[in-house]
């Protein structure tokens, strides 16, 4: 994959993007709870008539914000499994997508199956590679990602997982996101469903998948 001509200056620039979101998402959060104050204090003069009003605009000011804000706080990209992919999925075990740079970080997503209990299970993971800006992000890999496997035509149906890697222990760290050297690091992800229930579900056309990132 390539990168802007300034390397450097692209992840700088990526990384002040990020935090001015943050810093924006705090002062929402912020402002949402000074709001909740001066309705309480309001409410507790008993001259709730003349602000109440006022007050509920604020309100919703705010949560149009919050609103408009959150989509840029994570990141999305997608992944459309044609048939020949299914197949190499079904012969080999395994498949990966085209590299996503998100945040800087170099990543693929990840499909294997597993029998389990004669049942054949597909897994879908994350998976972190050596990037040309590595030297430059944080590490380990903290970011919450969510990985989907879309219905095409009912939401409701679609299978989502969320990942903190936060949450996890120092081994698994260690082998799945801290910064990888050489090579790839080995991928981290959970079981989606077994294949007879995809296939059932979600039809024997192209699959979609997602991985989401959030800041």
């Amino acid at each position: 994959m390539e990168w802007p001509y300034n390397e450097l200056s692209a992840v700088k620039t990526e990384q002040q993007s990020e935090y001015d979101w943050q810093e924006m998402q705090h002062e929402l959060q912020s402002l949402g709870q000074r709001v909740n104050i001066l309705e309480r204090r309001v409410a507790a003069s008993g001259r709730c008539c003349r602000f109440c009003s006022r007050g509920s605009r604020l309100v919703l000011q705010v949560t149009t914000l919050e609103n408009a804000v959150q989509p840029l706080l994570s990141r999305t990209v997608h992944w459309y499994l044609n048939n020949s992919m299914q197949a190499r999925l079904l012969n080999s075990g395994s498949v990966r997508s085209d590299e996503y740079t998100i945040y800087g970080y170099s990543i693929r997503m990840v499909l294997m199956t597993r029998n389990v209990n004669n049942e054949v299970w597909l897994g879908m993971y994350l998976a972190i590679w050596p990037g040309p800006c590595d030297a430059q992000l944080e590490w380990p890999f903290r970011k919450p990602y969510t990985l989907s496997l879309i219905h095409p035509l009912e939401d409701f149906r679609s299978i989502r997982r969320r990942i903190d890697p936060r949450d996890s222990d120092q081994d698994t760290v260690a082998q799945f996101f801290e910064r990888p050297v050489g090579h790839p690091n080995r991928a981290y992800g959970c079981r989606m469903a077994t294949l007879e229930s995809i296939m059932d579900c979600f039809g024997d056309g192209r699959l979609h998948l997602s991985l989401n990132v959030e800041i």
